[in-house]
Formats: structure tokens, C-alpha cells, sequence
């Protein structure tokens, strides 16, 4: 469970996934709390526990004791492993699901190309794709790697200075937010970062790059469905552009037309198409989503791009109904279900607008009931915890 989650995220999660079991922070036990009546049981990281909850230390206590266990699934190949929420390409958030065999294909690629002393951090949680990948690629392959409690600028920056971080992996919206601090933070053992996950301005690389003198700078393309990097570039420090890099290893990428599907050439625009050996192996429970999504074995990203003579990628619009706010996906759709409940709203309609920080902000229009009045604070007062929302109310 990620740390940032909502209470109204956790319960859709448990109810979507039919979860038995539930792990969380010790700093999250109000949240727990509510969850107990949603699963089997919740079990606690920390020190702070309360008697009413398992603490995580009993459990590997209590497997410690027992004779030893191992699951062999009949076939790695087809075994479901491991669930990833993701935004997809349209609607409400799906599960990703991967087999034992794609997690090891997934695990296996060297992404981190650099020297075995080099320590490096990234503030994704590891129920997020690119957390996920980070953490345990960097693991398997010998490197060091410092994972951020909290996704906030303060935890990252304490772990960039207190540990000597070599290797950066931030999204725009953090680079936005390091230049953006108040005092400045010590980034003189940064050697490498790479960003990604939402579109990068090149002022904020530009104005990064200068401010704590990076000399290797990156740019890089992945989803979680095709399970790690898909593009990445060389360093363009002293050579700024939008290219999200080209193709990594064992990776395959062509350009379609998206209403006809016809192969497109250099610099035609068209929807981004992949794969690659850590495919996912599909949505859970959702047969008819998958078979949207997959097709022949490739990956329909919803992403708009083209590449040019020389293969570098670039990507420029998107089809996918999903907003992409502080590099975080989510469906419009998931904040219309909340706010609709509320007893003054009749209708609502969610768009994500451009934001120079966020990538985008979720906007809420809003028709009130016959009679109804409502102002904008009482709805985010009414989502709190929930989304981030700005509201603007039309009458009816």
C-alpha cells in the first residue's frame, strides 16, 4: 500500500484486486483501521504498534520457526505473481498482472549502467511500476539503492544529502520542485539523473542542469504495462532536446496510424505500439480491457509520437483518457464517482488542464441541483484526502 494512498484508493484497491491481506505503514493505523472490515487482516511495518494490529516482525518470527517453504507454481510461465495498479489507457485504474517469469525477465535487465559504487535513489513507492523496477533491478544486478519513505520533496532531499545519492531517478514535478526550494539543497554527489514518467519542459531541464551542475542528464520512456524502460537517451547536457531517447534492449517499438493501423515512417505522427519480454500478461478480471490493450503481442500505449531518421523517439500528445497530475495517472472517471455522491452536485466532468509544475491539474465542472448551493472549498473540503481538485460551479 503505497503511503500517499487515500482511504477511498485503498478500499476500491481491495475491492477491484479481492485482497485478503493488507500491509501497511505504522504512521497509516488510522487508515488500517477502517480497512479491517475490507480483508482477512492488516499487517504493520514499524516500531508504533498498537496490540490490535500484526506486526510484520511476528509474522517473519513466526516463518522463521517453521520448517522451510517453497511455492512452486505448476507453470512460471502463466502463474500470476504480482498485481500493478496503473492508469492504462482509458477509464478506471486496472491491475497489471505478471507471471513469476516476466518478473524475472523484468529484474534481469541491467538499466543502470554505471559503476557498482554508485548509490542510487528514486522517490517512487514500490507499488508503483517504476518504484518497483528501480528497487529491485538495482538490487539483483549489485548496486546500492536508497528508498523514500514519503514521497515529498523533504524526504528526497534528506536522502540525496544524508547518503551521497550518485544516481538520481525524479519525475519533472520534483525537478520543478528542487529548483523551486527555498534554500538550496546539496546535490554535489548527483553524477546521474535520469526523469521521466510525464512530459519534461526543457526550461526545467535547462534551469536544473545549470543550477546544481549535472553533467549527465537523461530522459527516459517506460509504462507500467510493458514492465521497465522502453526509450532512454544519452546525456544531453550541452545538447538539450524533447527526445525520450531510443529504443533499450531486447524492446521493439513501431508507429501506427491509430485509426487505420497502418506502419508509419520517420517523423509521421501516430500512436506509440510496443513490447518486450516483461510484457504484462494482462488487466485482472478485465478480459475485454486486455484485448484492447494487447494485440498481437504488442502493447497499445495511447501515447502519440513519432521517431526521426536517426531513431531517436519522441512523444507529443496523448489519446489515452487519463490525466497525468504530479506524474501520478488517474482516470478522470475516478474523481467523477467521488464527487457525484455529494447531494448538491447533478452533474460533473473532469478534465486535466496544463500546469507548468504538475503536468496537469484536475479541474472539476460542476452543475449544482435545482435549489442547491455549494461553494468551491465545501467540495474540496468533501474530496479531502480523496484528489486534488480546482472546482469551477454553473448553475442550473
Amino acid at each position: 500500500m503505497r503511503g500517499d494512498d487515500t482511504r477511498y484508493e485503498i478500499e476500491q484497491e481491495i475491492s477491484r484486486r479481492k485482497a485478503k491481506y493488507v500491509f501497511v505503514d505504522s504512521e497509516l493505523k488510522e487508515i488500517a483501521r477502517n480497512l479491517r472490515k475490507h480483508v482477512k487482516d492488516v499487517i504493520i511495518f514499524g516500531d508504533d504498534i498498537d496490540k490490535e494490529f500484526i506486526n510484520v516482525s511476528s509474522v517473519l518470527k513466526k516463518q522463521n520457526e517453521r520448517k522451510s517453504y517453497i511455492h512452486q507454481p505448476e507453470d512460471v510461465a502463466k502463474a500470476t505473481l504480482m498485481i500493478i495498479e496503473s492508469s492504462g489507457t482509458t477509464g478506471p485504474a486496472k491491475g497489471a498482472m505478471f507471471s513469476h517469469h516476466k518478473l524475472v525477465k523484468m529484474f534481469s535487465r541491467n538499466i543502470f549502467m554505471v559503476d557498482d559504487d554508485y548509490k542510487i535513489c528514486g522517490h517512487s513507492p514500490i507499488a508503483h511500476g517504476s518504484g518497483l523496477v528501480t528497487f529491485f533491478t538495482a538490487i539483483v544486478n549489485g548496486k546500492t539503492v536508497v528508498s523514500v519513505k514519503h514521497g515529498n520533496i523533504e524526504s528526497i532531499v534528506d536522502a540525496i544529502e544524508k547518503y551521497k545519492i550518485s544516481m538520481l531517478l525524479i519525475t519533472p514535478y520534483y525537478l520543478t520542485r528542487l529548483i523551486k526550494l527555498d534554500r538550496r539543497p546539496d546535490l554535489s554527489s548527483v553524477k546521474t539523473v535520469y526523469t521521466g514518467a510525464s512530459k519534461l519542459p526543457m526550461s526545467v531541464a535547462e534551469t536544473f542542469i545549470k543550477k546544481f551542475n549535472i553533467s549527465d542528464f537523461r530522459q527516459c520512456y517506460g509504462c507500467t504495462e510493458l514492465g521497465s524502460v522502453v526509450t532512454s537517451n544519452q546525456n544531453i547536457v550541452g545538447n538539450l532536446n524533447n527526445s525520450i531517447g531510443k529504443i533499450e534492449p531486447y524492446m521493439k517499438i513501431k508507429i501506427i496510424d491509430p485509426d487505420t493501423g497502418e506502419l508509419l515512417g520517420p517523423n509521421q505522427k501516430g500512436e506509440i505500439v510496443a513490447t518486450g519480454p516483461s510484457i504484462f500478461d494482462g488487466y485482472h478480471d478485465q478480459p475485454e480491457l486486455t484485448a484492447a490493450a494487447i494485440k498481437d503481442g504488442w502493447f497499445y500505449t495511447g501515447d502519440i509520437g513519432y521517431y526521426d531518421e536517426d531513431e531517436n523517439f519522441f512523444i507529443v500528445d496523448r489519446i489515452k483518457d487519463v490525466i497525468k497530475q504530479n506524474s501520478f495517472g488517474f482516470s478522470p472517471s475516478d474523481i467523477e464517482d467521488v464527487l457525484i455522491q455529494h447531494d448538491a452536485i447533478a452533474e460533473v466532468a473532469i478534465v486535466g488542464i496544463p500546469d507548468q509544475d504538475a503536468g496537469e491539474l484536475a479541474h472539476a465542472f460542476i452543475v449544482l441541483k435545482p435549489g442547491a448551493s455549494i461553494t468551491s472549498d465545501e467540495i474540496n473540503n468533501f474530496a479531502n484526502g480523496l484528489f486534488i481538485v480546482i472546482v469551477f460551479i454553473r448553475l442550473k
